[in-house]
């Protein structure tokens, strides 16, 4: 029996940036032996545009990613 990986979880939120809007991309980086057989490695979020004087950015981006090694 081959090991398996599953990524489950999220892009929360992020703050702090000077802009009015935000985005956040995304890119997983794995080895050699490890083939996705599930999900998207690369991606990007929506675009968030918080109230006016908050820089608090909301995401709630999945991620679900499913590895089988090779």
């Amino acid at each position: 029996m081959e090991p398996e990986l599953h990524v489950v979880g999220e892009i929360c939120a992020g703050k702090g940036f000077a802009s009015s809007n935000a985005l956040c991309g995304y890119s997983v980086v794995k080895g050699k032996y490890w083939e996705c057989v599930g999900g998207k490695e690369t991606g990007q979020t929506q675009v968030d545009y918080p109230d006016s004087g908050l820089n608090n950015f909301v995401w709630n981006h999945p991620i679900d990613l499913h590895y089988f090694h090779k």
